[in-house]
């Protein structure tokens, strides 16, 4: 179950959970920036030095676009006996966990601990391999032991700078997804509106609750309990419509003042936000839409003007050809 290349998406980086003995033996046989490394040599101390490598490659992967790191193999790749089980009382995988949770903010991450799973395995007995996959987060820059900030450089996970935290702070909020609603005609109801909310960036948001403040005349009649609407996500190829029919005018339908369409959602973080709109139905403008009569009424019309403009021309060439000959030698 080999991850490689740009491994890591809101889904792959879990994969890890289902490895087992042989899938260890399918990794690149050397660090690469996806796989960090770390010999069984590593556990001393109580797995103080692991607990320091563990939380900055945490810090390193969520701000470089997720990875790998194991811990229980050599440079090579190679299984050289792992790590124990638990540390003092407490299970590696609960250890784990807290280590994590000192790196701010945490992501997303998986972790599976690998055992012996039969005779001549490489793994010693009451030791596991250490595996814990990090998905790419939208929720940078992670800090880091010391309150220091890491990213990987090639096969290793280095300290960073004042300009690349920045860096990562503007990519966050290119990331955040970002809503806007607007009311059109719909492109093929003669009068009919829609409500139509739009993602701006490529950032899905999901668990979309629309609701409006004040509640619009056409809506007023709608049972309680199917407001606020929810939409499981909204993103670009998925844009949210909902059609308002229009007997009368929109100000009829909305009310005299605009309204405030309220946005709140999530990203796959599970991050909340929550976008407030003015929505003025007197600035909804209609495309402009043209029937056979239409064009016809407008290629007369052109027709017209085009025997006039030739017309104008003749009277023009006839009033300047005296003046023309009067210049002659």
């Amino acid at each position: 179950m080999f991850l490689g290349g740009m491994l890591m998406s809101a889904e792959r980086y879990q994969r890890i959970t289902d490895w087992k003995e042989a899938d260890l033996l399918d990794l690149p046989t050397e660090e690469t920036g996806e796989y960090e490394y770390k010999s069984s040599r590593i556990w001393k101390e109580k797995g103080k030095e692991l607990k320091r490598k563990l939380a900055v490659a945490a810090s390193a992967f969520w701000n470089s676009g997720g990875g790998v790191f194991v811990a229980g193999i050599d440079d090579s790749g190679k299984i050289d006996g792992g790590i124990p089980e638990y540390v003092g009382r407490q299970k590696l995988r609960d250890w784990v966990d807290q280590v994590l949770a000192s790196v701010e903010p945490a992501g997303l991450s998986a972790v599976a601990t690998i055992e012996k799973e039969a005779d001549g395995s490489a793994i010693d007995e009451g030791h596991v391999v250490l595996v814990v996959s990090f998905a790419p987060s939208s929720t940078g820059p992670h800090m880091g032991p010391e309150r220091k900030y890491y990213a990987r450089a090639g096969a290793h996970s280095g300290e960073i700078g004042h300009f690349l935290i920045e860096a990562i702070w503007a990519r966050r909020r290119l990331q955040d997804p970002v809503l806007r609603g607007l009311i059109r005609q719909h492109p093929n109801k003669a009068f009919v509106r829609e409500l139509v909310i739009l993602a701006l960036n490529d950032a899905p948001a999901l668990d979309v609750s629309v609701s409006f403040e004040p509640l619009p005349r056409f809506l007023e009649d709608q049972p309680k309990e199917r407001l606020p609407l929810t939409i499981p996500v909204v993103d670009r190829a998925h844009p949210f419509r909902m059609d308002i029919l229009v007997r009368g005018g929109l100000v009829e339908l909305f009310g005299e003042e605009p309204v405030e369409l309220v946005l709140e959602y999530k990203d796959i973080a599970q991050r909340v936000f929550q976008e407030r709109q003015s929505l003025d139905p007197r600035s909804s403008v209609a495309p402009i839409k043209m029937g056979d009569e239409d064009m016809t009424k407008i290629d007369k019309t052109l027709g017209k003007i085009h025997r006039e403009m030739r017309l104008l021309r003749d009277d023009l060439k006839r009033y300047r050809m005296p003046a023309q000959e009067d210049r002659s030698p």
